[in-house]
């Protein structure tokens, strides 16, 4: 919880708050990033794993040259980019085709799985790299190997060498190499559409999803552990997407997952501090469980450098729980620290995790609306202002931020912050009126307040209402069509019966616009060239109007008193177990109703049926959007020789479940265990083969899924999962 000292001067509302300092650059995982993971191998290893970094915030193909800014950086010269296989430091804006002109490499080849720039495979900045351009050709799709002995000296890259199939990089960076293609091999594992990366020990690998080769990379991973420059480029690369390359924070774990390495004896599990935010001048408090063989002991080791955690506090144990307290430390510190545990087998050490120390701030703040001036050009143009809000959206060169909803209640901040939406924050900056934009520019200091709130509240008006009041907050406009789906610069075109206007597709999502579609459209309103246009965030901005009332694709006999109703679409609950909206000739009465799997079916429980025609009628059913389906009638059979079905079901704890590991219970010798949304897609699939009847189910978003366990003899039990 956050404490505020909120002190309102005379009628303009300006606050006098005390709040904390936070730095947006992290330099090392937060406390518990790996939690999930400890005593796991081989393939359990990996789907926990694969659990934490999955679900990335996305960022267009193109833009990862602005994120090579900071994660590739050349430390001497600011602006320059360091290029992957040549070693080069090069002006960090220079991109082309060829010569010495940059590229964004592909470690993990697109070809080798057919994503090209598709998000967000395509688009992952873990897996791009800057490279110069002739290099970049001449490694083209080549799968990685040891080449020197066989190959060709690279005449200008002259620390890499290659043949007509492989490529071998300079050994600076042959750990780096080795570790972004660990990476690509564990986040995409074909869930969501994604397309399924695996390592093999071969080359010539393309077309398909694989790419080796897993000796050669297994050896380089040992040869060339993680340095500096590594661990910046995925600190920097976690600030824009939210997740981290496991294998640099702890490269164990590829021998553990590909080459059969063993688990420690000793489990350090549930790594926690004692708040999320820390003030100045409190002691943190870390707890884990840790677990092993024989008698057990823990060291903490801590330390403001990464480097140098010296530091030292025997742990206290109470049962398995362990406690030690790192001392308060000066503001605006990063403390690093790490724990070491010990068993009658040997000792082990957790990855590092890190918090920061924030700073107080006492200042005057002034409201956004006082900022825009709640008029066309802001009053306070060129003057340094404070002001708080919560951030709605980020597309990396600058960001919005709310101080409420409604109209003035918006502002666009150009800097490169980097803040996550939900954000709640404080900032300083120079006001100016960029070509009738209103922007902060300039920030001089950045307070995080706290994270994930919920955001202000939508704004739905129509296009004719579009005016100053409503520059920089979100807005919704419902109810429009498409009426061009190409204006240039990633922009199209919606009208809402009142007036026209721009949407723009983002570095952060875009969609390919169909003609006549009927669309919600949401995001912030930004002036730029002249013209109001929505900025998209995310798929969640684009939701094309629903108009179309359901109706019956398929009746089917399940038994002599069940009918499966299928419809073409996911019905509203209550209209769809609403008994009087069906009705069976012949004196067979509905007596019950449910919804079945996937959720576009309902089970109707009827009156037995004999052998014979009949007929259903269907009414009175509507979707989501409360489009009521026309009165369906539908012509089924029963035959006496049509066998019964049973619905076969298993028990699953804990359910509802807030994400996390969930256990199935009742079903014995399971072989396959996948998990399906509503509209019956995969999403998980996990091959199950040391009778580990649980799963984790990290970064589902809240709803209703189905699990299905299959077992050694084909046979197969569904259950409902509720996430919230």
């Amino acid at each position: 919880m956050w404490v505020f000292t909120i002190k309102y001067q005379n009628m303009k509302n300006i606050l006098l708050i005390v709040v904390l300092f936070m730095t947006m650059q992290l330099t090392a995982q937060p406390t518990g990033y790996y939690n999930g993971t400890e005593g796991k191998t081989g393939t359990e290893l990996k789907d926990a794993l694969n659990d934490i970094i999955s679900g990335h915030m996305e960022w267009a193909y193109f833009y990862a040259s602005d994120i090579f800014l900071q994660s590739d950086a050349d430390p001497e010269t600011p602006g320059n980019v360091i290029t992957v296989y040549k070693g080069s430091s090069v002006d960090g804006t220079n991109y082309g085709t060829g010569g010495d002109y940059l590229n964004r490499e592909h470690v993990w080849a697109k070809s080798h799985g057919q994503f090209d720039t598709e998000l967000p495979t395509g688009g992952d900045a873990h897996n791009l790299k800057p490279s110069d351009g002739s290099v970049n050709v001449a490694r083209s799709n080549k799968d990685f190997d040891n080449c020197q002995a066989t190959g060709t000296q690279h005449d200008e890259a002259t620390g890499c060498y290659y043949t007509s199939v492989a490529w071998e990089p300079r050994d600076e960076v042959k750990g780096d190499i080795a570790r972004i293609i660990f990476y690509m091999a564990t986040r995409y594992e074909g869930e969501n559409g994604e397309v399924d990366l695996e390592v093999n020990d071969q080359v010539e690998n393309s077309p398909q999803p694989l790419h080796g080769r897993l000796s050669a990379l297994l050896q380089w991973n040992e040869q060339d552990p993680p340095d500096a420059f590594e661990r910046n480029r995925n600190n920097a690369i976690f600030g824009y997407q939210q997740n981290r390359n496991p294998f640099i924070d702890n490269p164990e774990w590829v021998n553990m997952i590909w080459d059969g390495a063993a688990a420690n004896s000793i489990s350090i599990a549930d790594v926690s501090q004692s708040q999320e935010m820390i003030f100045t001048g409190d002691a943190v408090n870390i707890a884990a469980t840790i677990t092993g063989t024989g008698t057990i002991g823990a060291t903490l080791y801590w330390g403001t450098d990464i480097e140098s955690m010296t530091n030292t506090v025997t742990m206290n144990a109470s049962g398995d729980e362990y406690t030690a307290q790192i001392p308060a430390q000066a503001s605006e510190t990063d403390i690093y620290y790490t724990i070491e545990a010990t068993d009658d087998n040997g000792s082990y050490q957790s990855v590092p995790y890190t918090y920061h120390v924030e700073a107080n701030f006492t200042g005057t703040i002034q409201t956004i609306a006082e900022v825009q001036g709640e008029q066309a050009t802001t009053p306070l143009e060129g003057q340094e202002v404070t002001v708080t809000g919560v951030v709605t959206a980020n597309f990396g060169e600058g960001f919005f931020i709310q101080d409420g909803s409604g109209p003035w209640s918006g502002i666009y901040v150009y800097d490169v912050m980097n803040p996550q939406i939900g954000d709640s924050v404080i900032l300083t900056g120079t006001v100016t009126e960029y070509y009738d934009l209103t922007e902060i520019v300039e920030v001089t200091d950045y307070y995080l307040i706290s994270r994930a709130n919920e955001l202000p509240a939508t704004e739905t008006i129509q296009i004719s209402d579009l005016d100053e009041a409503y520059e920089s907050v979100v807005i919704k406009i419902a109810g429009a069509e498409c009426t061009n789906t190409d204006l240039g610069y990633g922009m199209w075109e919606i009208n809402d019966g009142t007036g026209s206007m721009a949407v723009h597709n983002t570095q952060i999502h875009e969609i390919e616009p169909s003609l006549g579609t009927i669309y919600d459209i949401s995001g912030p309103l930004k002036w730029d060239f002249g013209e109001w246009k929505i900025e998209l965030r995310g798929a969640f901005d684009t939701q094309s109007g629903d108009h179309t009332a359901p109706s019956v694709n398929e009746v089917t006999v399940n038994s002599a008193t069940s009918l499966k109703i299928t419809f073409s679409e996911i019905p509203e609950e209550s209209s769809a177990l609403n008994l009087a909206n069906y009705s069976v000739n012949n004196g067979i009465s509905v007596t019950d109703a449910s919804i079945g799997y996937p959720l576009t079916n309902v089970i109707l429980t009827i009156d037995e049926l004999t052998e014979g025609d009949y007929e259903i009628t269907i009414s009175g059913v509507e979707d989501g959007s409360g489009n009521v389906m026309e009165t369906q009638t539908v012509a089924f059979s029963f035959g006496t020789g049509l066998e019964s079905f049973e619905n076969h079901s298993f028990r699953i704890y804990p359910n509802p479940t807030d994400n996390g590991k969930v256990t199935l219970d009742g079903i014995k010798n399971v072989t396959q265990i996948q998990i399906t949304d509503a509209a019956g897609r995969l999403v998980k699939s996990r091959t199950n083969t040391k009778g580990n009847n649980s799963i984790t189910i990290n970064n589902l978003n809240d709803g209703i899924y189905f699990i299905t366990l299959t077992t050694d003899t084909q046979k197969q039990f569904v259950s409902k999962l509720i996430v919230r």
